[in-house]
């Protein structure tokens, strides 16, 4: 039987569809054809009953009324098909359209770097056990530890190698621990009841005894530093003024505490310490069992002298403390809570993270703390903090933290993992994920590397002009930091890292809603207060953090009115008049910049490279002012071309220094710590030389001393120490 055919009716709703995929599908001949033959039998049957009917031809017999006829009915087709059009609501696309859709002529964009966070093993391979680890940078850092028997080691490249630079793992020496770095080449560290110091990064010594029971120390110059030290009855601070050969107790700690309503004398043990700035430290403890009350101890004069400034049985004891400057810093209770303070310790606030242990800064905005399996990150100055667990294959012992971009924890069997930022395609044998970082250097990179090839530009246009060959070609870099054995560099991802978020945050606590602890001696669990200090000592102390007191470098690094008002020389306007208003508008950017990034990108790893790196990067942007000043002012191209190169010379020199961290700031030749009271306990300045007598004439020399006369510093250690007044309570 034969099939009925499907009416062609748009009030077919399955054929008007099959239909209308048809259309969509190039058969729209097939279909018109379709209604054209229908139409042709429809004419023939009415035209076979016409005739029958009244026995004659009708006039539409004839052959152009039949075409008219036709065309009639393929109009109606057609109205057919956009009345199906209509009924379909947003038909779906078959993937054959797509393919036959033709390709754009226009190119399409490369997609954006994308970037990950990984925690990439560089471990030491032998069988030892790693206590602590300290890197200056990047990839300059030093580990110690214990196999058989104590050792340092020392690597310059990210820990692709490592050298044992004092000690041996199979010797019976006991461990070395506590590692500091004031800066690239001045560190120090303990072994055995003993201080070993480094004045060159290479080569170690020993600096003299430490205190018994170390708890905490920390150096604010090659020659002064500060160590808390003793048992929980008698915490007492101790202060060098040479290097460590000799120590000095100043403070011992001890409070007046309302308990119960009961008035109670009790003493107090310094846990850790940290300075901000040479002038300012701080210190921070209570009872050693870490339950009953916290106390914060402060000083103004680099040490000289100290004082509660808060105590409370609010609080149980504090173990870890990190300032980010002189009036803003954060600290770690006993089990775990976190408080921040901005007012110089005089009030301290709740944050609403916890971290389980101490943390350390790399700048203002950025600290982490890891043990064990866990890292905590904070990227808020220490309000919001986010833990993550990983799966090392050792517990994590010591951690460092050089840059916001780079992490270094160590562990048992030789473990080192390095933390840091590569491409989202990188892989390495051994790597574990982990959260993406904040970059380091933001802006002003993409500032250097824009202005470089300006400088470029320009060198080439002159040397097309006429200048001289030989000097406009690129200037060579300058000189690279000095890299200690034959190591080659580990692999460093390409560029820098764009658009990345900082770790997720949740919002900042209300001031109103987070818990403080105000400083009323009436309340419970009240407190000693000390003066926050008035006049010029508070002056002094503002001066002490090293930033703010170059402040007016950054409007003497910026394009002053000569420099801008100064016209290009003739043959320079003649060459290249665009280029260099081009080149002065980016310069006097970077200029205007400069400061900001000082601020945010601060280093609080390395105490003197942090408090220099302001007056550093001011000191190059107005080198290259000078030498874009020289350059406009040249007489010729080829005096042009010699300027142009300085220009590039200093530009290179920039950039190094500021993707290296600074490096190139040393305290080597520093004299400006510990020259006031600390300074002239034993008539020495900071470098351990005899101070000069203020009465002396102009130009005489020091008397020569008498060589029986030495080795009697301790002698007269003892005797100033029998005059130190004691803060006990009566």
């Amino acid at each position: 039987m034969q099939k009925t055919p499907e009416r062609l009716s748009v009030d077919n709703p399955d054929l008007a569809s099959k239909n209308w995929a048809r259309w969509r599908h190039q058969e729209a001949w097939p279909i018109l054809h379709g209604y054209l033959s229908a139409s042709s039998r429809g004419y023939s049957r009415y035209r076979t009953g016409f005739i029958s009917v009244t026995g004659r031809t009708p006039m539409i017999h004839n052959r152009r009324n039949q075409w008219l006829f036709k065309g009639v009915c393929a109009i109606a087709g057609l109205m057919v098909c956009a009345l199906t059009s209509a009924a379909q609501p947003a038909p779906t696309k078959h993937p054959v359209a797509a393919a036959a859709k033709k390709p754009t002529t226009t190119a399409a964009a490369a997609p954006e770097q994308k970037y990950k966070g990984i925690w990439e093993p560089v471990n030491y391979p032998d069988d030892v056990n790693l206590y602590s680890v300290y890197f200056v940078n990047d990839k300059v850092g030093w580990a110690a530890g214990r196999g058989q028997g104590g050792f340092i080691l020392h690597t310059t490249d990210g820990g692709a190698h490592w050298e044992i630079q004092l000690g041996d793992p199979n010797s019976a020496e006991d461990r070395f621990v506590h590692l500091r770095f004031l800066d690239t080449t001045h560190g120090w560290a303990y072994h055995a009841g003993k201080l070993v110091r480094t004045l060159d990064g290479t080569s170690w010594e020993e600096a003299g005894s430490f205190p018994s029971d170390m708890a905490d120390y920390q150096f604010v110059s090659p020659q002064y530093g500060i160590a808390a030290s003793g048992y929980s009855t008698h915490s007492i601070i101790n202060v060098t003024v040479d290097g460590g050969r000799n120590w000095k107790p100043v403070f011992q700690c001890a409070t007046t505490l309302q308990v119960n309503g009961l008035t109670q004398h009790v003493a107090c043990y310094l846990h850790a310490l940290h300075f901000p700035s040479p002038r300012v430290g701080y210190a921070v403890g209570g009872p050693s069992n870490g339950e009953g009350f916290a106390v914060v101890a402060k000083t103004e004069d680099g040490g000289a002298t100290w004082k509660l400034i808060f105590a409370t049985t609010d609080m149980n004891t504090a173990d870890a403390v990190f300032f980010t400057d002189e009036n803003h810093g954060v600290i770690r209770l006993m089990g775990a809570k976190v408080f921040l303070t901005s007012d110089g310790g005089q009030s301290w606030r709740s944050a609403p993270s916890s971290v389980s242990g101490p943390f350390k800064f790399a700048d203002p905005e950025t600290g982490v703390f890891c043990i064990r399996n866990s890292c905590s990150f904070t990227s808020d100055g220490g309000e919001h903090w986010l833990s993550r667990e990983f799966r090392f294959p050792t517990t994590v012992e010591a951690f460092s933290y050089p840059r916001r971009d780079c992490i270094y924890v160590v562990g048992e069997h030789g473990m080192v993992y390095r933390y840091r930022v590569v491409p989202a395609d990188y892989t390495a044998q051994g790597s574990i994920d982990a959260p993406l970082l904040s970059s380091y250097g933001g802006a002003i990179n993409s500032q250097l590397t824009h202005l470089k090839d300006q400088v470029q530009q320009l060198q080439a246009r002159i040397g097309s002009a006429g200048g001289s060959a030989s000097t406009a070609s690129s200037a060579p870099p300058a000189p690279a930091p000095a890299n200690r054995g034959n190591s080659k560099p580990a692999a460093t991802p390409a560029g820098q890292p764009r658009n990345q978020a900082s770790i997720a945050q949740s919002p900042p606590a209300s001031g109103a809603n987070a818990p403080s602890f105000g400083q009323d001696p009436s309340a419970a669990g009240g407190f000693s207060q000390g003066a926050a200090p008035t006049g010029a000592d508070s002056q002094n102390a503002a001066a002490g953090s090293g930033f703010s007191q170059d402040a007016s470098f950054s409007q003497d690094a910026g394009f002053s009115q000569d420099v801008v008002s100064t016209p290009p020389s003739q043959p320079l306007q003649d060459c290249c008049g665009a280029q260099m208003q081009s080149l002065q508008t980016d310069l006097g950017s970077f200029s205007q910049q400069a400061p900001a990034f000082a601020q945010k990108y601060r280093n609080l790893n390395l105490l003197f490279v942090g408090l220099n790196m302001f007056s550093d990067l001011m000191g190059k942007a107005r080198g290259m002012r000078d030498s874009f000043l020289a350059l406009k002012k040249a007489p010729n191209l080829q005096s042009a071309s010699a300027a142009l190169q300085d220009l590039a010379a200093k530009l290179e020199n920039t950039s190094q220094s500021v993707s290296g961290g600074f490096q190139n700031i040393s305290a080597g030749n520093s004299t400006q710590f510990a020259t006031g009271a600390v300074g002239n306990m034993l008539g020495k300045d900071a470098n351990g030389t005899a101070n000069p007598d203020p009465n002396a004439a102009p130009g005489a020399q020091p008397a020569p001393q008498d060589s029986k006369k030495k080795g009697t510093t301790a002698d007269e250690l003892k005797k100033k120490v029998k005059k130190i007044p004691i803060p006990w309570p009566h």
